[in-house]
């Protein structure tokens, strides 16, 4: 791994079956049941200059910053 670090993508393939046990695990997916079961939120966002700012939200505002476009 150090080989690739920080010089060339690198892509971990995995199975089916760990796939099943991820999406178990993060809730068939959905970012409103996954927003409701979080402690901490950040949603990032870029700035009129290019800059990307983090912002600490609750789960109602997240809900419309990701409606919206924004990345969690």
């Amino acid at each position: 791994m150090n080989s690739f670090w920080r010089k060339k993508a690198y892509a971990v393939l995995g199975s089916v079956e760990r796939l099943a046990v991820l999406r178990e695990d993060f809730l068939n997916w959905n970012v409103e049941d996954l927003l409701d079961s979080a402690i901490d939120i950040v949603v990032w966002m870029k700035t009129l200059e290019g800059h990307m700012q983090h912002l600490a939200v609750n789960a109602a505002f997240a809900k419309h910053c990701y409606a919206a476009g924004h990345s969690l």
